[in-house]
C-alpha cells in the first residue's frame, strides 16, 4: 500500500528547509551564519511558524515508515538499508559540501579567504573535531539514533506475551483514542523537562555541535508516535482528521502563549506556557496530516518526482542558499524580493543537480541518496 499523502507531505517538509534557512537570512534576529541588514520581522514570524511543526511532522512520518520497512524487510535488513540511505549521504555531504560551507562562512565572517594550507591543516580539521560540519544534517544523526532504538523497541514489543500486548493495547486506546492524543502527547516532554531540571549538565549539554541532548528526546516522541500510528490504524484515522474541540483547545493554547512567559519564575505559569506550546505543535502536526490526507491523498507524478528529489534539495540547498544570500546583500532591493530570488534559485539549482547528476550517475546516487542502482529512471514531473 502506498501512502500518497505522506509521500507528498514528506517532500514538502524537506523542501521547506530551503524556505526556513532563507527566512533566517532576512530575519531581524540574525541567528543564522548569513544575515542581510535589509530585514523584516515578517521573516522571523515565518521561520517560527515553519520551525514549530516541520521537523516534528517529518519525524512522525519517519517513524511510520520505519515500522512499514521493518515489517517488509525484517529488522537486520531494515537497519542495513537505513544506514546506507541515511549514513552515506550524511558523510558524503558533510565531507564535500559542508566542508566547503565552513570555508565560505569563514570568508564571510573574517572578510578574507584563508590560504589553502590553513584550510587543509586547521580550518577543516577543527570543523570536524568540533562537529560544526553537521550544520543542517543534524536531524539525520537523530534519525539514525531513532531507527536503531526503534528497531529494538519493536523487537521487544513483538516478543511480549499475548496477555502483555493486550494490556498494552488497552492502555494505548485508553489514553489516546477519541482525540485525547492532543492532550496527552504534550505531557510526555514534561517528563524530560523535569529530568532536565534535575540534571541540567547532562540534558542541556550540546551534542553534534548544534543541539542540546534533550532535543533527541523531544523529537524522539514524534518518531515513536509515528511508529505507533502504523501499528494502530484507528489512531492513524484519528490523526488524519480534525475534531472541533481540537480547534477550541488550539485557540486557547495560543491565548496562553500570547500572555504567558516561558521564563516566568512562577512554576504554574511556566508549566502552562510550555504545555500550551506543545499542544500547538501537536495540533499543527495533526492539521498538516489532515490537509494532506484530504487534498493530496492521490497519485501524482509531480509529487512523486518531488518526493524523490526532496532529499537532494535538502542536502545541497544549505551552501547554495548561503552563497545566494551573500551575493544579494549589497543589492538595494526589498528583502521580500531577495527572499523569493534566493528560494527560486536555490530550488532551481538543487533540482538541476538532482535531475542531471544524481539521477544520471549511479555513483552520485549512492553518495548523496544512499541508493545503489545500475540505471536510474528519470521521472519527469507531470
Amino acid at each position: 500500500m502506498r501512502y500518497n499523502y505522506m509521500d507528498s507531505l514528506r517532500a514538502i517538509l524537506m523542501s521547506l528547509g530551503v524556505v526556513l534557512h532563507t527566512a533566517e537570512i532576512y530575519s531581524v534576529s540574525k541567528d543564522w551564519y548569513i544575515s542581510d541588514p535589509n530585514n523584516s520581522i515578517v521573516f522571523d514570524f515565518l521561520y517560527q511558524v515553519i520551525h514549530v511543526f516541520r521537523l516534528p511532522a517529518f519525524f512522525i512520518i519517519a517513524g511510520f515508515f520505519a515500522v512499514f520497512s521493518i515489517q517488509k524487510y525484517g529488522i537486520s535488513e531494515f537497519i542495513k538499508l537505513r544506514v546506507t540511505r541515511i549514513g552515506v549521504p550524511l558523510i558524503s555531504t558533510g565531507i564535500i559540501f559542508n566542508s566547503i560551507t565552513s570555508v565560505f562562512f569563514f570568508y564571510y565572517h573574517k572578510q578574507y579567504m584563508p590560504e589553502f594550507n590553513f584550510i587543509i591543516t586547521k580550518l577543516i580539521p577543527a570543523t570536524w573535531l568540533n562537529w560544526e560540519w553537521v550544520y543542517h544534517l543534524w536531524f539525520l544523526i537523530f534519525y539514525i539514533i531513532y531507527f536503531i532504538v526503534g528497531s529494538f523497541a519493536y523487537l521487544l514489543i513483538v516478543k511480549l506475551s499475548q496477555k502483555s500486548r493486550s494490556m498494552l493495547n488497552t492502555f494505548i486506546n485508553l489514553i489516546f483514542k477519541n482525540g485525547r492524543f492532543l492532550l496527552i502527547l504534550p505531557t510526555f516532554y514534561f517528563f524530560f523537562r523535569f529530568l532536565g531540571m534535575l540534571f541540567p549538565d547532562f540534558f542541556y549539554t550540546y551534542i553534534f555541535g548544534l543541539h542540546k541532548l534533550i532535543s533527541i528526546f523531544y523529537y524522539g516522541i514524534f518518531f515513536f508516535w509515528g511508529m505507533l500510528l502504523f501499528t494502530k490504524k484507528h489512531l492513524l484515522e484519528e490523526f488524519v482528521n480534525l475534531k472541533i474541540w481540537h480547534l477550541v483547545v488550539f485557540a486557547a493554547s495560543l491565548s496562553v502563549i500570547a500572555i504567558g512567559d516561558s521564563e516566568s519564575p512562577n512554576i504554574v505559569l511556566k508549566i502552562s506556557y510550555w504545555y500550551a506550546y506543545d499542544i500547538v505543535v501537536w495540533f499543527l502536526c495533526n492539521l498538516t496530516f489532515y490537509l494532506f490526507y484530504k487534498f493530496l491523498n492521490k497519485s501524482s507524478k509531480l509529487f512523486l518526482y518531488l518526493s524523490e528529489a526532496s532529499y537532494s534539495i535538502y542536502l545541497f540547498h544549505y551552501l547554495i542558499t548561503a552563497v545566494l544570500g551573500f551575493v544579494l546583500i549589497d543589492i538595494n532591493i526589498p528583502s521580500t524580493v531577495k527572499f523569493f530570488i534566493v528560494i527560486i534559485m536555490s530550488f532551481g539549482l538543487t533540482l538541476m543537480i538532482h535531475h542531471f547528476l544524481i539521477l544520471k550517475y549511479s555513483v552520485l546516487s549512492f553518495m548523496f541518496n544512499g541508493k545503489t542502482r545500475k540505471r536510474v529512471k528519470v521521472l519527469k514531473p507531470a
